[in-house]
């Protein structure tokens, strides 16, 4: 199994979980299984896609020749904001290719305007079904450390291999399976959804 659209390496997971990279095997408990590791990066990457709120994956892709109108969220998680003057993303937009309403090309810095994670219209957008077709480049061209670190913890609780000391007041240490997801992941995320929303 290969990672898909994932936010951490197989390598990165491994030396979290303390296990050796090189051997593909821990500290005397035998083989890990890579195939199952790369499918905890992967579901670990599609929760924090829901967890930000995006229709589509964070790295850097292209979409091409995708309809758009005020009447949903587009394929890749474009939607246009109630007044109609904003196009929005999910993920940045890194630049737009070619827009179209009704089959005529829009010009940039003349018929809208690019920023970070949304486009915006020099007046307003038309409400027609599908009146827009977009060809862009979207997305990140490197996850940002907030979001590989919080898939790594994510991937690291489905594994069910991220193990935890605990040492209570009498000095006896207690070791056990961390499963549980740290708050922290859910803030951070909430912060990054913040400021893409």
């Amino acid at each position: 199994m290969t990672i898909t659209n994932g936010y951490c390496t197989l390598v990165e997971l491994q030396q979290h979980l303390g296990r050796d990279t090189a051997e593909g095997q821990d500290s005397g408990s035998g083989d890990i299984n890579a195939d199952f590791l790369e499918s905890c990066i992967t579901r670990a990457s599609r929760i924090v896609d829901i967890q930000l709120g995006i229709q589509t994956h964070l790295n850097q892709h292209t979409i091409t020749a995708e309809y758009l109108d005020c009447y949903g969220i587009s394929d890749s998680g474009l939607w246009f904001t109630s007044d109609m003057v904003t196009i929005r993303s999910g993920v940045p937009i890194i630049s737009v290719t070619t827009l179209s309403e009704d089959g005529t090309a829009l010009v940039e810095n003349t018929d809208f305007y690019l920023y970070k994670n949304k486009i915006e219209a020099s007046g307003a957008f038309s409400t027609g079904r599908k009146a827009y077709r977009i060809t862009a480049s979207i997305g990140y061209s490197a996850i940002p450390e907030e979001i590989k670190a919080a898939t790594i913890q994510i991937a690291s609780a489905l594994s069910g291999l991220a193990i935890t000391a605990y040492t209570d007041d009498n000095g006896d240490t207690t070791t056990v399976i961390q499963k549980n997801i740290p708050k922290w992941v859910y803030e951070t995320l909430d912060l990054f959804r913040g400021i893409t929303m």
